[in-house]
């Protein structure tokens, strides 16, 4: 035979090669049909690999709103405020005599419910949360919400206090009301832009599974009713064996063994042919 004619029969079994190989499973198929409610009608299953049990959407969704729902406030605290404040006390002349402490007394209340922060009164609202972060130096710092002082308890306290350290100051007299409304001002605000950033943040911390499941670990028994659980699980299951396994970046292995199955069908096709039409051959 020439050459010519050998290619004459061997093209045919080439293509017939080249078509068994790209028809070939190119992967692993998920051989497994359920859903909520139905029974494993499959034999027992258990876990070839370890995979995490991941979360649905519904899920991640409640968790989203349930962590930007408690929203923890910023506030900017100012300094120049208190500064204002402390030096209008240090300014006020109370007569001298045996009132002149209260100048003192009154600059160490002034400055001790400043050290915590008067919130306006508008925002009070925000102080549902159980903690709140302050800038001040250059960092943000936790306090307890319940800390903060509005301008009408921080008003309230320091009367108070005045009034049971000098049960007798004539403080009306002594314009301590006034000037205790003229010092106790707000010197913190609302940091909506860093409160909107950081609480947004959070959605990203949002863990996408609820855990892990071991190699060997039970799946589902056969004839066992698929629960949201189980049907969790073995979704979980799929989605795993879909994307690693199914599409594992070795596929030579694969591929290896597409030739080898396409092989033996030709194998067996050229064995059929020749017994069923040996003068093919012997031409």
């Amino acid at each position: 035979m020439n050459v010519r004619t050998n290619l004459r029969y061997i093209l045919p079994f080439a293509l017939i090669f080249a078509v068994l190989f790209a028809l070939a499973p190119r992967s692993p198929k998920w051989g497994f049909d359920y859903k909520k409610g139905s029974t494993w009608k499959y034999e027992t299953l258990f876990a070839p690999f370890d995979f995490p049990i991941l979360k649905t959407e519904d899920q991640i969704l409640s968790e989203r709103s349930l962590i930007t729902s408690e929203t923890v406030p910023y506030y900017k605290y100012s300094y120049d405020v208190v500064a204002k404040s402390l030096q209008r006390v240090a300014q006020t002349d109370f007569g001298g005599g045996q009132w002149a402490s209260v100048a003192d007394t009154l600059a160490a209340l002034v400055g001790k419910v400043y050290r915590n922060g008067i919130l306006p009164a508008d925002e009070m609202g925000f102080t549902d949360a159980e903690l709140v972060y302050i800038h001040r130096d250059k960092r943000a710092q936790m306090f307890p919400a319940d800390e903060l002082y509005s301008v009408a308890s921080s008003r309230a306290y320091v009367e108070s206090y005045l009034s049971s350290v000098y049960p007798d100051a004539p403080l009306d007299s002594l314009q301590i009301p006034g000037l205790i409304s003229s010092v106790l001002v707000p010197n913190l605000t609302f940091d909506s832009q860093t409160t909107a950033l950081v609480n947004s943040s959070k959605e990203n911390v949002v863990s996408p599974t609820l855990g892990y499941v071991k190699a060997g670990q039970l799946l589902a028994y056969e004839g066992e009713v698929i629960t949201s659980d189980i049907a969790q699980v073995l979704d979980s299951f799929k989605t795993e064996f879909e994307s690693n396994v199914s599409y594992s970046k070795n596929r030579l292995p694969m591929w290896i063994g597409n030739g080898i199955f396409a092989l033996l069908i030709l194998l067996c096709l050229i064995l059929c042919l020749h017994f069923s039409f040996p003068r093919i051959f012997n031409r």
